[in-house]
C-alpha cells in the first residue's frame, strides 16, 4: 500500500526508500535516519530524511528514545543535524510509518515516547486487520501470487514453465490446497501466505538443481528425519552464500544495496564475504 501511494505521487521518479528499525543496530539506526557518522569517522552520509522522495519508516518503535525525540523534532521542523556535524539539513521525505500493532497499544506498552505518539496521532491511519480475521481473501491473494510468479518465471525462461504444487492442470487450486490456507491461523498475515505458497514453486527441473540454498535446506531436514549427522554450519553457510546471491543480483551487484536490503551494515556484509 505505501509503495502505491509512492507510485501514485509527484515523487515517484525518485526511488521509494525505506528502513526497518526491527533489524538494524542502533549506530545503523542513527545513521540511516539522522546522517553523518560518528565523531572517529567523518562522514558525509545523507540521511534519508533528506530525499525528497517517500520514506517508509518501519517499526520506530525498535529506535531508542534518543532516536524517536530526533524524529519528532525532523517532523516538526522539517530539519534535522546529521551526527558528527553541526550541519544543519532539511527534512524532505514524505514519511509513511508501519507498525505491528496500534500507536495506543505501542504507547501503553512504553513502545514509543509521548511526543511522537501525539506526533503520530496527527496523520492519517490505515489499519489493516490480520489475514486470520479476513479469511474471505485468503484464496484471491492465493490466486493473485500464484499468477504473478508464473509471470515472473515466464519472463526469465519461456522455454522452461514454472511447475507449481497445488495447482490443477487448468491453472486452479487443488481442494486440498483451499482447505489447508483456510484452516491455516497465519500468524505472518499476507508475508506467510506469500512464503508458504512461493515454496511450491518448484520452477524448472533444471532451475531446482541450481536453487542450492532450497536443495540444502530440503538436505538439513531429510537428515534430521532420517537421524544422520550433518554440519549445521557448513549447510547455513551454503543457505546464506544463495541469499546473499540473490540480494547482489536484485541489486544488479551493488553491495551497499545488497546489504542493506539484506539489514545488515556494510562492513557486516564484508566479514561475510572475506
Amino acid at each position: 500500500m505505501a509503495s502505491q501511494i509512492h507510485l501514485h505521487s509527484p515523487r515517484k521518479s525518485i526511488p521509494l526508500q525505506k528502513i526497518n528499525f526491527s533489524i538494524l543496530a542502533e549506530g545503523e539506526q542513527r545513521r540511516v535516519l539522522l546522517g553523518g557518522g560518528p565523531p572517529e569517522l567523518a562522514s558525509n552520509r545523507r540521511s534519508l530524511l533528506e530525499i525528497p522522495s517517500t520514506l517508509i519508516i518501519k517499526h520506530i518503535d525498535y529506535a531508542s528514545p534518543f532516536l524517536q525525540e530526533k524524529l519528532v523534532e525532523a517532523l516538526a521542523t522539517r530539519k534535522l543535524t546529521r551526527l558528527g556535524t553541526n550541519s544543519v539539513q532539511f527534512a524532505q521525505a514524505r514519511i509513511v510509518f508501519t507498525f505491528r500493532y496500534s500507536l495506543s497499544d505501542l504507547n501503553r506498552r512504553n513502545r514509543i515516547i509521548e511526543p511522537l505518539y501525539r506526533s503520530l496521532n496527527q496523520f492519517q491511519q490505515i489499519v489493516i486487520p490480520p489475514l486470520s480475521k479476513r479469511k474471505e481473501d485468503i484464496l484471491p491473494l492465493a490466486n493473485y501470487f500464484f499468477k504473478d510468479f508464473i509471470y515472473r518465471y515466464h519472463r526469465r525462461s519461456e522455454d522452461h514453465p514454472p511447475i507449481i504444487l497445488g495447482l490443477t492442470k487448468g491453472g486452479k487450486l487443488e481442494p486440498g490446497l483451499k482447505n489447508l490456507l483456510l484452516k491455516h491461523s497465519w500468524t505472518e498475515n499476507v508475508l506467510g501466505l506469500k512464503a508458504y505458497l512461493r515454496s511450491l514453486v518448484v520452477g524448472s527441473y533444471r532451475e531446482a538443481w541450481a536453487d542450492q540454498e532450497r536443495v540444502e535446506l530440503m538436505k538439513m531436514i531429510l537428515m534430521i528425519e532420517e537421524g544422520s549427522e550433518f554440519s549445521l554450519r557448513q549447510s547455513l553457510l551454503i543457505i546464506e552464500e544463495g541469499i546473499i546471491q540473490q540480494a547482489l543480483s536484485k541489486n544488479a551487484g551493488h553491495r551497499t544495496r545488497a546489504a542493506q536490503l539484506l539489514g545488515i551494515t556494510d562492513r557486516a556484509y564484508r566479514r561475510k564475504r572475506s
